[in-house]
């Protein structure tokens, strides 16, 4: 049995895990195609309640426009929060910017797992 201590290190089993990579590849196959509104459709309950479709697409179109499209993610961590939240952080890149995007995904009631969480950090290439 786990231990209850408040050093323990939550975990999530393989499967969660590449559960988890193959939604954040989804998600940012979505952000590539600039599909921002089924991103949102897609995300979790909570995660709408930081504003509208609309405000979260008008967002991320205007931060293509600044940033441009950002391509060829490669995944630099994983780690479990407490609730059992998967966070993922991926770097893409394109000529202008190297972006580190953070995606969270937790498990729905139905199971499913779902966008809970985006973050992305862009860093202009010297």
């Amino acid at each position: 049995m786990p231990s209850k201590d408040k050093g323990t290190v939550p975990t999530v089993s393989p499967k969660d895990e590449i559960a988890a990579e193959n939604a954040a590849v989804h998600v940012l196959a979505q952000m590539e195609a600039g599909d921002f509104s089924g991103i949102y459709k897609g995300a979790s309950a909570g995660f709408k309640q930081i504003g509208s479709e609309s405000q979260f697409v008008s967002k991320f179109q205007q931060t293509r426009l600044r940033v441009g499209v950002l391509k060829n993610p490669r995944k630099v961590s994983t780690a479990v929060r407490p609730d059992k939240s998967i966070v993922l952080v991926y770097r893409v890149e394109n000529e202008r910017y190297n972006t580190d995007m953070r995606l969270t995904f937790s498990r729905a009631e139905d199971g499913k797992l779902e966008l809970a969480g985006l973050n992305q950090h862009d860093e202009p290439k010297k």
